[in-house]
């Protein structure tokens, strides 16, 4: 195997992380990992913005009161009476087999059946009220599968990157970092714990510049109600031709240069 440096094995990193290499390019880049720390530090940040895509698809639970429901109607259904024993069959011949007395399973199944049917129909009931729940989602989830896909197209374009966002302290735990490839007017946005935003406030996403240059006003960001924000957002600009990332608070409707507080900032140039 030809040895390769770390200029030709950079580019691969971002498709390393996605599992998106093929098998030769795979043992090359492993080969390679092996005797290269730096490299091996560079990957490390790719496949910890693949792990966030766990975190694209939002977890929906059935409501709390269903398992009580179906408890209460096993314990409330009126069980009716047990059946006659049947008549025992008889062998063909002579003799006849005795007949296995009433009991164990079977008596069990007679008498709580009705009450099983039951919390199965209410079970389906209250699974219908929980489908409901799901299918209010059902277009949240397909525009996170969605982003998850346009990660993963960000992340195998040659000499993507990932930059950190340091937080501010008002920020607290708050930790995240931004998804960049060069030719590519979109970024993928990942953070966790930040803030909510105070009433009639959103955070704004900044590209900027050295210099003197102003911030470049780039996209709104949602958070959730866990402070996590996960988002493939579209730019104006190349970020490529920038040098680094800002996140503040702005009015609902977006500002045309930052008038807030810096929540989050990175720089990669």
């Amino acid at each position: 195997m030809k040895h390769v440096t770390c200029k030709e094995i950079e580019p691969l990193l971002p498709a390393t992380a996605a599992g998106a290499l093929d098998t030769e390019e795979e043992q090359t880049v492993t080969s390679h990992l092996a005797l290269c720390t730096p490299c091996t530090m560079h990957l490390h940040k790719f496949q910890a913005a693949v792990e966030q895509l766990a975190y694209g698809v939002p977890q929906v639970a059935p409501p709390g009161a269903l398992r009580t429901k179906v408890l209460q109607s096993i314990v409330t259904t009126t069980q009716p009476p047990a059946p006659p024993p049947a008549r025992p069959l008889r062998n063909v011949g002579t003799g006849s087999r005795p007949r296995r007395p009433p009991g164990g399973f079977g008596m069990l199944y007679q008498r709580f059946a009705p009450a099983a049917l039951a919390a199965c129909v209410l079970l389906l009931v209250g699974s219908g009220v929980w489908m409901g729940v799901m299918a209010q989602q059902v277009d949240m989830v397909n525009q996170k599968l969605g982003g998850q896909q346009l990660l993963h197209n960000l992340l195998v374009e040659p000499n993507a990157q990932m930059t950190a966002l340091k937080a501010a302290p008002a920020a607290g735990p708050a930790s995240g970092g931004v998804v960049l490839a060069p030719g590519r007017s979109q970024v993928a946005v990942m953070v966790t714990h930040l803030p909510l935003p105070s009433a009639g406030r959103i955070y704004q996403l900044w590209m900027l510049n050295h210099g003197n240059t102003p911030p470049v006003p780039a996209a709104l960001l949602n958070v959730d109600g866990a402070g996590v924000v996960w988002e493939v957002v579209d730019v104006p600009a190349d970020p490529y031709k920038m040098a680094g990332m800002r996140i503040t608070d702005e009015p609902t409707a977006g500002s045309d240069a930052p008038t807030g507080q810096t929540w989050m900032e990175g720089w990669y140039r």
